[in-house]
């Protein structure tokens, strides 16, 4: 945006003063070309290092707020901020061999009644790729919660089971037909 203004004021200047066109024609090119870049470039950037894993239990958001608190704990997270009104926690996991660390965050809502939904967002920054950890933690996380409270919402495995199963007997029932 800075460098849109910045090539809008050196036209109205070019416009104000004729002579200057021959230097002010090239800069104004150079900056809205740098202006495409870097819209482009930054969008991908930041939309590739955060990554969201939702599942639905069976239980009071209270409940299942307060258990992912003590799981978070139990799986050595350091907790920056735990808001109970919102049902929000903000975490940082610790650096490993393959990342630098992780920031992440957990919102708990309710759903219907007596169920709530899960969601996990995890990311990084000052390196390429995460390797899978924020996928790992996610895992762990409900994992852990999975031991207290019935999940009901189909894993990413079960859903690839259920499409697997659904293909095969589209296949054996069409199987004959010429």
């Amino acid at each position: 945006m800075e460098n849109i203004l910045w090539a809008i004021l050196f036209m109205l200047v070019g416009i104000a003063f004729p002579t200057t066109r021959v230097i002010i024609i090239p800069i104004v090119i150079l900056l809205a070309v740098g202006a495409l870049f870097k819209g482009a470039f930054s969008s991908v950037k930041y939309s590739a290092r955060c990554k969201s894993f939702e599942r639905d239990f069976q239980g009071k958001d209270e409940q299942i707020f307060a258990s992912l608190a003590k799981i978070l704990c139990s799986l050595g997270y350091k907790i920056e901020l735990l808001d109970k009104d919102i049902k929000l926690i903000v975490f940082k996991t610790g650096m490993t061999q393959s990342t630098s660390g992780q920031d992440g965050s957990i919102i708990v809502e309710p759903a219907q009644s007596e169920t709530c939904s899960v969601q996990i967002n995890m990311s990084y920054d000052s390196q390429i790729t995460d390797w899978g950890e924020g996928e790992n933690i996610a895992d762990k996380i409900f994992n852990a919660l999975k031991k207290e409270f019935l999940c009901i919402s189909p894993t990413e495995d079960e859903d690839k089971e259920s499409k697997e199963s659904l293909f095969m007997s589209w296949w054996n029932a069409n199987k004959n037909i010429k």
